[in-house]
C-alpha cells in the first residue's frame, strides 16, 4: 500500500466523460467529476486542475487506487503543458 500526506498536490486532466486522468499512456483514472462540478468551475476536456491530498490521504494496493480525499484547489497555471504522471 502507497499513501499520500496531507501536504501532497496533484494535476489531473479532465476527459470528455469528467474522469480525471494523469498523463500515463494509458492513463490513469484518478476519479470523474458530476456535470454540476464541471459547469460550475467552467472546466472542459483537457483542462488542468489541481488537488490537494486531504486528511484522508490516497492509498493505493497492487497498483489501483482503492481511495482518495481530493479538494479542489483550481485549474493549473496556463504554462502547465500536461497532467502529473502515476509516478509522482
Amino acid at each position: 500500500t502507497i499513501t499520500f500526506s496531507l501536504d501532497d498536490q496533484v494535476v489531473l486532466e479532465v476527459q470528455v466523460d469528467g474522469k480525471l486522468t494523469t498523463s500515463d499512456d494509458p492513463p490513469f483514472v484518478f476519479g470523474c467529476l458530476d456535470q454540476e462540478f464541471v459547469q460550475k468551475f467552467e472546466l472542459r476536456p483537457g483542462s488542468l486542475v489541481r488537488f490537494a491530498v486531504g486528511d484522508g490521504g490516497m492509498r493505493f494496493f497492487d497498483g489501483k487506487l482503492e481511495a482518495a480525499d481530493l479538494q479542489y484547489v483550481g485549474k493549473a497555471n496556463r504554462a502547465r503543458a500536461s497532467a502529473d504522471s502515476n509516478s509522482k
